[in-house]
């Protein structure tokens, strides 16, 4: 069971511990200094008194450095994180906690004294926004609860890859990968292995793989493919549009106007537990469901374009669309041929009723 994480409640972090690499510099708009594409790499370099850094790299770029949550304050949601190299201590960085995400806690350094070194290998950055959790080893047989939709395991050892302005294309590999997204337009793709997407604030084009899929949209418009293999697919404040896979997906709309594409073949089985899953639909009013693409397979002669019979039962005629209550939610069947039996199925929780309004036929 996940432990939970959020605001006024962060004891779930005390003594967990975080690999090398896993603080991370993920955005340099609160910090006095220049953020510039370097013509040499395809990189945002970021200039803070002299101090040259790489936006969504490692701030302490060391791979003998360690963190450990040693203190938490629930009342200013405040955490003390200690930095070993090996085991001697080298430096204790304060910050407080301002939101978190798939890949991490996001955390903002004080204005004063953010980082107390005791070693000349750790000078302070203050005032920017900083994100932990990436390379977590201490959290590895439970996950967190973010408060984002669901719970979210830190996955030790993935490798994480950041979109810039320069270099807006990134793709997974084999292992766990974390892909982020940060400012700007860009297209996400994973690969084979284990991997977790977190769109940006931008309008993304993300691709799920053939592995374990999670992907989180962002705050713009966002067009997200799903694959051959398992997805679950949560929408942002943004708008997004859902295109599943052959691979089974579970979508969860979020706070903005979602929209879920479906295309024969990618709807899975027929069954509440075959078939792909639409939660907290209505959670924004605009949300809707595309069955249009189904009508490409109606007999000639016949209707062009599905029709939608609420609750009726199929009458054995070709491109009807029903619902039926199932468990807490709805089961949605669609009967292409006309033979009185669903081709196809869509599974809508805890919902009592839909109407036409709620497709797009």
């Amino acid at each position: 069971m996940a432990k939970t994480v959020r605001y006024g409640s962060l004891d779930a972090l005390l003594g967990v511990t975080f690999a090398a690499n896993s603080l991370v510099n993920i955005s340099a708009s609160a910090v006095n200094g220049s953020i510039t594409n370097s013509t040499t790499s395809p990189n945002q370099i970021l200039n803070y008194q002299g101090l040259l850094g790489t936006v969504g790299r490692s701030f302490i770029a060391m791979s003998t450095v360690s963190y450990k949550v040693v203190a938490v304050s629930n009342a200013d949601d405040m955490v003390t994180i200690d930095a070993f190299v090996g085991q001697t201590l080298v430096g204790e960085l304060n910050f407080t906690v301002c939101g978190f995400s798939p890949v991490g806690i996001a955390l903002a350094a004080m204005p004063l004294d953010s980082l107390v070194t005791q070693s000349a290998n750790l000078p302070g950055l203050n005032g920017s926004l900083f994100v932990l959790g990436v390379g977590a080893v201490g959290a590895r047989s439970y996950g967190f609860n973010f408060g984002i939709g669901g719970s979210y395991t830190f996955v030790a050892g993935a490798k994480v890859l950041y979109a810039t302005t320069a270099s807006p294309v990134i793709t997974g590999g084999y292992g766990p990968h974390l892909l982020v997204g940060l400012s700007g337009n860009d297209r996400i793709t994973a690969g084979p292995g284990k991997t977790v997407i977190q769109a940006g604030p931008g309008n993304d084009v993300i691709y799920a793989g053939s592995g374990e899929n999670t992907i989180y949209a962002g705050d713009g418009t966002d067009v997200i493919y799903g694959g051959t293999g398992g997805a679950a697919v949560f929408g942002g404040a943004g708008h997004a549009e859902v295109h599943p896979g052959t691979g089974k997906m579970i979508m969860v709309a979020g706070s903005g106007q979602d929209t879920f594409v479906f295309a024969p073949g990618k709807t899975g089985g027929l069954t509440t537990t075959t078939c792909d899953v639409i939660q907290k639909f209505h959670a924004n009013p605009g949300n809707v469901i595309d069955l249009s693409a189904f009508d490409s397979l109606l007999p000639a002669g016949g209707p062009t374009h599905l029709s939608f019979l609420g609750t009726a039962a199929f009458d054995m005629h070709a491109g009807q669309l029903r619902y039926e209550a199932a468990g807490t939610g709805l089961m949605v069947f669609g009967d292409i041929n006309g033979d009185g039996k669903a081709d196809f199925a869509l599974n809508l929780t805890k919902l009592t009723s839909l109407s036409a309004g709620d497709f797009i036929l």
